[in-house]
């Protein structure tokens, strides 16, 4: 089977030209265009670091309950930590 479809193309011409003119950019306006950019970008920083924080939250929470959860055992077993002696210690 095949399918056919219609396209329609309406072209208008434009009977007199304008030329575009653009209007000379000035030092006040290079500034001002500057400081727009960098609010922007400070803002679009701002709210990348608090998706950042709202990503990392859950796994900081985790990490806080479970090093809680080792001290508080730790205490109530009375279980004294390990040291780790260096095997080549400076001796002053």
């Amino acid at each position: 089977m095949v399918s056919y479809s219609q396209v329609s193309i309406n072209l208008i011409e434009v009977i007199e030209l304008t030329p575009n003119e653009k209007t000379p950019i000035t030092l006040g306006d290079k500034i001002i265009a500057a400081l727009k950019n960098s609010t922007e970008g400070l803002i679009d920083l701002c709210k990348s670091f608090l998706v950042f924080i709202a990503l990392i939250l859950p796994y900081v929470v985790v990490i806080i309950a479970v090093a809680f959860l080792i001290s508080f055992f730790k205490k109530k077993l009375n279980i004294k930590g390990f040291k780790i002696k260096l095997p080549f210690k400076n001796k002053k």
